[in-house]
C-alpha cells in the first residue's frame, strides 16, 4: 500500500430501457411467435380446433416467449449495471483497505524524558508557568552535571526507574539503546543499574546504536505481524564537552501485546506516519488527514520539529483551513525549536513524549511533523482507537436470475414448439424431449452461474491490476 490513492473514479451506472420499450419487445415477441406457429405448424386447422391447443400455442407460449426477450433485454441493462456496481465495489473496499493500512498502530504504554527545563510540556502548554523561549540556543542537561552520583543513574533514575513496573510485567522485550556515549560504558551502567533496581533488562535483549534512528522506525514495528514489546532508550548529552544540540534522554516503552495492553492503563495509539517531501507535501498531508487516524475534528495539539518556512507555512495552512474540519487553536501549536533551542531529527523521539502528554493531559489528538534531511515524517497519536467502515459483500444479490429465467422460458417455449409441430408423437419421445430440458436447464443455468462468478474474478483480477498500475504511475512521477 501507498498513501497517495490513484484518482479513479466511480463507474456512472446505467439507466434502465424505457418501460415502453419493453412492452414494445413484448408485442413484437408475442407476434412474432403466433406468425411463426402458423408457419411451422403443419396443420393449422387441427390446432384451432381444439381449444387447449389454442391456448397453448397462442396464448401461453408466445406470452412466455415475450417475458423471454423481454428477459434477454434486461440482461443487457443488468450486465452493464453490474460491471458498474462490481467496479465501485472493488474501488470501494480498496479504499477501505487502504484507510485500515492507514490506521495501523503500535501502543504507546509508557515513557519518560528529561531536558534541561524542568516539566518543560507542561510549560509548552501553558499548563504550568511560561512558555520557554530558546532560539538558537543549546541547552544542556544542566543536572547532570551537578550529580555527585553517576550521571547516567541519574538519568535511569528520570527515565527508566519510573516504568519498573511496566518493565517487569513484560515475559520479554527488545530494547534499543541509541546514544552518543561509549558502548561499554553505557551497557555497563545500564546492567548495573537494572540488577540493583531489579528492572526486567538483559543484556541479551539490547542493540546498541550510536545513530538515533528516525522516528518513522515505528512503521517497520506497525508493519511486524509478530508480538513486540519495544523498549526505546535515547541517550543524547555529554558531561565533558557541549553538544551542537539541545541535550535530551527519553525512554519509550512501545507494545502490540493484546494480554499486555489490557492490563496497561495508559494506551495510546501511534499510527502509521507519512514520509513526504515539500514539492508533495500538501497533497500528501490531504490523503493522511482523509485515512482518518484521528478525526479531523479531535486533533487538538501540533508539534513540528525543524521544518524549513515553506513546508512549516504548508502545514500550518492546512490545519487552520477553514474547510478542513481542524479545530485547531493558533495557541496549541507548538514549534519546538522555538522553545527549545538547536534541535535535529532525533528530537522527534522528544516531540512523540511530549505529544504523549498532551494526551495523558487530556488535549485529544496529536499530530506531529518533523524533518529529517529531505523528508518530512509526519505521525498522529491519539489514545482512541480509529474507526474505519467495515466492508460489504454488496455483490451477494446481484446474480443473473433473470437471465437464468429467460433461457428456461426459451428452452421451454423451443421444447413445446418442437412437441407441438410434429404430427406424432409418443410417450417415449415425450419422456425423452424431457429429460434432454432437465439437463439442458442445468446446464444453462450452471454455465450461467460459472460464467458470472468467472467474470466477477476476473474482473477483480483486472481492477487490482489497474489500481496498482496507477500507484506505480503516481510513484513514478514524484
Amino acid at each position: 500500500m501507498k498513501w497517495q490513492l490513484p484518482n479513479i473514479k466511480e463507474k456512472t451506472i446505467p439507466k434502465n430501457f424505457s418501460k415502453w420499450i419493453y412492452l414494445l419487445i413484448f408485442v413484437i415477441s408475442f407476434l412474432s411467435y403466433v406468425f411463426f406457429i402458423f408457419i411451422v405448424h403443419n396443420d393449422n386447422d387441427a390446432v384451432f380446433s381444439q381449444f387447449n391447443l389454442i391456448i397453448i400455442f397462442f396464448i401461453i407460449t408466445p406470452i412466455l416467449f415475450g417475458l423471454s426477450v423481454m428477459g434477454f433485454l434486461y440482461s443487457f441493462f443488468f450486465y452493464d449495471k453490474v460491471d458498474a456496481l462490481i467496479f465501485n465495489y472493488y474501488l470501494k473496499n480498496m479504499r477501505i483497505n487502504w484507510q485500515i493500512w492507514g490506521q495501523n498502530s503500535i501502543n504507546l504504554i509508557d515513557y519518560h524524558y528529561i531536558t534541561g527545563i524542568d516539566n518543560v510540556s507542561l510549560k509548552i502548554m501553558r499548563i504550568e508557568g511560561h512558555s520557554p523561549t530558546n532560539p538558537d540556543k543549546v541547552i544542556p542537561i544542566s543536572a547532570i552535571r551537578e550529580t555527585d552520583s553517576s550521571a547516567l543513574f541519574y538519568l535511569f533514575d528520570k527515565i527508566l526507574l519510573p516504568m519498573k513496573s511496566k518493565l517487569n510485567m513484560l515475559p520479554s522485550m527488545t530494547i534499543l539503546l541509541n546514544t552518543n556515549q561509549e558502548q561499554e560504558v553505557i551497557n555497563n551502567a545500564l546492567m548495573s543499574y537494572s540488577h540493583l533496581n531489579e528492572l526486567n533488562i538483559h543484556q541479551s535483549n539490547i542493540t546498541f546504536s550510536n545513530i538515533i534512528p528516525s522516528i518513522d522506525k515505528i512503521n517497520d514495528w506497525i508493519d511486524d505481524n509478530s508480538i513486540q514489546n519495544i523498549l526505546l532508550i535515547n541517550l543524547l548529552f555529554d558531561t565533558e564537552n557541549q553538544l551542537q544540540v539541545t541535550e535530551y534522554c527519553c525512554a519509550l516503552l512501545f507494545s502490540n501485546d493484546e494480554e499486555i495492553l489490557n492490563q496497561s492503563p495508559l494506551k495510546i495509539n501511534l499510527f502509521r506516519s507519512i514520509n513526504t517531501n515539500l514539492h508533495n507535501l500538501n497533497k500528501d498531508l490531504e490523503y493522511f488527514l482523509d485515512a482518518e487516524q484521528v478525526q479531523r475534528e479531535k486533533i487538538n495539539q501540533a508539534w513540528t520539529l525543524y521544518l524549513p518556512s515553506p513546508a512549516l507555512h504548508n502545514f500550518k495552512a492546512t490545519l487552520f483551513d477553514p474547510n478542513s474540519r481542524i479545530k485547531l487553536e493558533p495557541n496549541k501549536f507548538y514549534q519546538l525549536e522555538i522553545n527549545l533551542g538547536k534541535l535535529d531529527y532525533s528530537h522527534a523521539w522528544l516531540a512523540l513524549s511530549l505529544a504523549a502528554e498532551g494526551i495523558v493531559k487530556e488535549q485529544k489528538g496529536q499530530i506531529i511533523a518533523t524533518q529529517n534531511n529531505d523528508s518530512i515524517n509526519i505521525m498522529q497519536l491519539s489514545d482512541e482507537t480509529a474507526y474505519a467502515p467495515t466492508k460489504e459483500d454488496n455483490l451477494k444479490g446481484y446474480y443473473p436470475i433473470i437471465t437464468c429465467l429467460s433461457s428456461l422460458l426459451l428452452l421451454f417455449c423451443i421444447c413445446l414448439t418442437m412437441i407441438f409441430s410434429l404430427e406424432e408423437t409418443d410417450s417415449e419421445f415425450l419422456m425423452q424431449i424431457g429429460v434432454f430440458s432437465f439437463i439442458a436447464g442445468l446446464f444453462i443455468i450452471g454455465a450461467i452461474i460459472v460464467g458470472t462468478l468467472y467474470q466477477r474474478s476476473s474482473k477483480e483480477d483486472d481492477f487490482i491490476e489497474m489500481w496498482f498500475e496507477e500507484q506505480d504511475k503516481i510513484s513514478n512521477s514524484i
